[in-house]
């Protein structure tokens, strides 16, 4: 198809339909001279009006036609910039998503001390119940310890190896509450779980966010005489005063 010239339009000036469906036909092509844009333009803005639109021209020539009276062609991003910049835009979203999680979310330690240590049979507890219960802990069946336990202390509630083993299970099975109340219970005695307890009552502490208690609490037991214990509890004194001063 050829490409329409200036002329050719306004030839047809005398014959509005034939000039309107001329201009609707070729619209679009992006081959079209800049005097011919104008001249769409034109038409456009007089709406159709063939008469005034040759009055315009006679009277003002085709300078009127200047780059000026343009249509403008619409600006197409390419398919692939479209996908750049979704991209870009879920990958800013992730980041800030990111952020804000990590600035927001609680600081949390690991409690590095796997095994609370070998069992101290005390009162009439039933060693084979400890032995099953011990059992099912060292193969990380902390479910079912925690049933075994949990059913001997109901016996013998002021036992505190299953005053231990219970907060310890607690703990391990997200029930954060009951596991303090344990903790604190075995801190508040004569134990020779009370290390351990204030240990682990410490790790507590942490999760609330209450970093002022944990701290004083893994400091008392750095002074005791479990070096393992000490080890831990001086490195999450560290992490947890470097954590403070970041706030």
């Amino acid at each position: 198809m050829s490409i329409p010239t200036l002329q050719n339009y306004m030839q047809l000036l005398s014959s509005p339909i034939e000039l309107q469906h001329f201009i609707e036909t070729h619209r679009e092509r992006l081959d079209l001279d800049e005097s011919v844009l104008g001249f769409i333009a034109l038409y456009d803005s007089l709406e159709g009006n063939c008469a005034e639109l040759e009055k315009l021209l006679n009277e003002n020539k085709l300078h009127v036609l200047k780059p000026l009276l343009v249509q403008k062609k619409p600006f197409v991003i390419p398919n692939f910039l479209r996908y750049a910049a979704l991209l870009t835009v879920l990958l800013l979203s992730s980041v800030f998503a990111y952020l804000q999680y990590f600035q927001h979310r609680p600081f949390t330690i690991s409690t590095a001390y796997k095994d609370p240590g070998i069992p101290t049979f005390m009162g009439n507890s039933n060693p084979n119940s400890l032995e099953s219960i011990m059992f099912h802990y060292r193969k990380d069946a902390y479910s079912k310890a925690h049933e075994l336990v949990e059913n001997a202390l109901q016996k013998n509630p002021e036992n505190d190896t299953l005053i231990y083993y219970s907060a310890v299970l607690n703990q391990l099975t997200d029930h954060k509450q009951q596991a303090k109340v344990g903790f604190i219970k075995l801190y508040n005695k004569e134990s020779v779980y009370t290390t351990k307890a204030m240990y682990y009552l410490a790790i507590c502490y942490v999760g609330e966010e209450n970093y002022v208690k944990a701290i004083a609490l893994f400091e008392k037991v750095s002074q005791s005489n479990d070096e393992c214990l000490i080890s831990f509890s001086e490195e999450h004194i560290k992490a947890l005063l470097a954590h403070l001063k970041m706030r």
